[in-house]
Formats: structure tokens, C-alpha cells, sequence
């Protein structure tokens, strides 16, 4: 790769060129780093690199859930070498989070990790130590703030390529197909799914032509024995895109965004109904926390702690109300939630702190 930045972008006299020092390449490390990254690429000629290592001059450093004791000393190296060399800055360090890591509840595969190994310190002195902090949601940026005040509010959003073909142009088929409802999530969602699984369990009881789908952690277990053959887990296609891909392909109803009430739940983002309407699905969703925060057009919304039979049974019998809740969504996310136009809210935060 050249050493030369070749960038349109600039900040007063300091071109814009990122580096993304990457947490995972799940969803995380895929909407909060690699796709804004992408697009502030294509869409504003920002030279980037995603990884681990870099031979890019980058002028800004996105440290991307940085809690280890190795990775917190090599922050606290770049703020002790800052100073110009030549036309090239050391560079300054934005910090990305997305997930609230002092509240992760003990059913969380992860509670033992993040609980121990000074994760929790480590966590909030790479934040000090950045010159900035991007977040995905109001709450997280509250909690965030105690330890850097320079912190951005950066939604999920999705890329407009999904949302440009007709949605669910099966529905218009044949009365023969299945109602198909679909969840999907890892194996921290125990007590989200159980808020919405007696009402999954009546509809299938009652209605043979029904099917339920879960991707990712497979929560037929907490479903009757008779309608489990009628379920179907979809495995992970190891990443983003072809997850989305699948989405579009699957033939779903509705999906599920059952969330229950928590300290950690408060801060997380409504990813899951961005998705779903991005692709036309309609939505079922807790009226509550982040889903609360922006209502979709595209969903109904049990509040917590009520039964799903009611919004379950409209969307099995209502096909035009599914269609009706299909077009809303895909537009509320189009008008709100567009990555190329959000895209502007990552590079301001990175000229903010290159113009600081």
C-alpha cells in the first residue's frame, strides 16, 4: 500500500485518513467500524484500512472496544508520541463502543470475561486516553460521557442497496405458503425470547401452516414439543452481508424483537427492526427501551410485559396489513437510518477531533 494519503477529505490542513482497529468481523466490527469506514470511502474519497496493522499514515486511530491491558499501554504510546513529524500527525484516537460493558448480565455467555481480567478499568482508560468517542445510542453516550465528554451519537444505519427492490413480492403469491415468523440473535437473549415464546406456541398450535425460524441460537427449547419439528435453525454465514442476503431470501412474515427490560438492554440499539425494514419485513417489537426510543412505521409494539397473541394474531391473518407495514418500514429507514447519508455523522466526528 502507498505511504502517500490521497484523500479529498480534509480537516483545516490534516487529511482525514482512518484506520480501523477492528473488535470482530461480526455485526459489531461490521456496522460500527468496516461499513462506515467503506462508505466514508466510497462516498467521500476517505482513505481507510480495517484490521489489525497498517502501513496507511493514518491520522485517525479507531479503537474499537479496547480493554486489554496490551492494547490500553499502545493507546497511552500514541498520546505520549504526539507531536508532528513532518506533514503527518501521530494520530488521534477515536474510541467505538456499542454495548454497555459495565452492566452485562450473568446469563451472558461473555459475564465471566468482561467481569474479570480488569476489563471494566482497562475499558474506561482507553477512554480517557481518547481524544474522542463514537457510540450508537443516547443512553450509551450518557454513560460513556463520565469518562471522555468529546463523545458522537453514530445510529446503525443500513446501506440503500437493500432497501431498492420490491419487498415481498411472495406475499402476493399463493394462500398455500406458511406464515413464517423469524427471531434472530446469540445465546445472551434467553429472557427476550421467553417474553414472546407462549404466543409463538399458541399460533402453531392452532395453525399447522406455520413455521418459525431462528437464526442464529436456536430457542425452540422453550416451545412445546409438537410444533419443534416445525422450526428451523439458521446457522451464521460468517458474516453481515450474507446474513442480510439470506434475510431477503427466507420468505419471513414477521420477525420478533422481543427485549426485555435491563440495565444493559437500555443502552444496546434497534438494530434488529433497522434490518427487518430495510428488507421489508414487518416487525413485532417490545415497546420499550431502544425500540421505544423511534417508533417504526414498519412494527407493532407490545409494551413489556404484555402478551404477543394480539399483535401475532393480526399479522398471521392481515396480509395487507403486512404489506402495509412492509412499505413504511423500508421508507422510515430509508428517510432515517440511510448509511450514505449517515455516513456524514462519522466523518464529522473524525474532522472534530482533527480540527481539535
Amino acid at each position: 500500500m502507498s505511504n502517500e494519503i490521497n484523500s479529498a477529505v480534509f480537516a483545516g490542513e490534516i487529511p482525514v485518513a482512518a484506520f480501523g482497529w477492528i473488535a470482530d468481523m461480526g455485526a459489531c466490527g461490521h456496522y460500527r467500524v468496516l461499513q462506515p469506514l467503506r462508505t466514508l470511502a466510497q462516498r467521500h474519497g476517505v482513505q481507510v484500512e480495517v484490521g489489525s496493522g497498517s502501513e496507511l499514515p493514518y491520522t485517525i486511530l479507531v479503537a474499537q472496544r479496547t480493554h486489554k491491558e496490551e492494547t490500553v499501554e499502545f493507546l497511552e504510546h500514541v498520546r505520549k508520541a504526539r507531536q508532528k513529524v513532518g506533514e503527518i500527525s501521530v494520530p488521534k484516537i477515536v474510541y467505538e463502543l456499542d454495548d454497555d460493558l459495565w452492566s452485562i448480565e450473568k446469563d451472558n455467555p461473555g459475564y465471566d470475561y468482561y467481569t474479570s481480567n480488569n476489563v471494566h478499568d482497562n475499558a474506561i482508560r482507553a477512554i480517557e486516553l481518547s481524544d474522542a468517542v463514537t457510540v450508537s445510542t443516547e443512553p450509551l453516550a450518557r454513560i460513556v460521557s463520565q469518562y471522555n465528554e468529546n463523545v458522537s451519537v453514530c445510529p446503525n444505519s443500513i446501506p440503500s442497496k437493500y432497501m431498492n427492490e420490491l419487498a415481498y413480492p411472495y406475499q402476493l403469491g399463493g394462500v398455500d405458503k406458511p406464515f413464517v415468523m423469524a427471531w434472530s440473535g446469540s445465546a445472551t437473549h434467553h429472557n427476550d425470547f421467553r417474553m414472546c415464546a407462549g404466543a409463538v406456541n399458541t399460533i402453531m398450535k392452532f395453525n399447522p401452516n406455520t413455521r418459525m425460524v431462528f437464526f442464529g441460537t436456536d430457542y425452540s427449547k422453550l416451545l412445546d414439543r409438537d410444533v419443534r419439528d416445525r422450526c428451523l435453525q439458521a446457522p451464521w454465514t460468517g458474516s453481515v452481508a450474507g446474513y442480510l442476503d439470506f434475510l431477503s431470501q427466507a420468505q419471513i412474515d414477521v420477525m420478533l424483537a422481543p427485549l426485555a427490560p435491563s440495565i444493559f438492554n437500555e443502552s444496546k440499539s434497534n438494530l434488529r427492526l433497522l434490518e427487518s425494514a430495510a428488507l421489508g419485513i414487518p416487525v413485532i417489537a417490545t415497546d420499550w427501551g431502544p425500540y421505544a426510543a423511534d417508533h417504526s412505521p414498519g412494527a407493532l409494539y407490545v409494551p413489556a410485559g404484555d402478551s404477543w397473541i394480539g399483535a401475532l394474531s393480526k399479522l398471521e391473518s392481515e396480509k395487507m396489513t403486512r404489506l402495509e407495514l412492509s412499505a413504511k418500514g423500508r421508507a422510515w429507514v430509508s428517510e432515517h437510518y440511510n448509511q450514505e447519508t449517515n455516513a456524514q455523522l462519522w466523518l464529522d466526528a473524525y474532522t472534530e477531533v482533527l480540527s481539535s
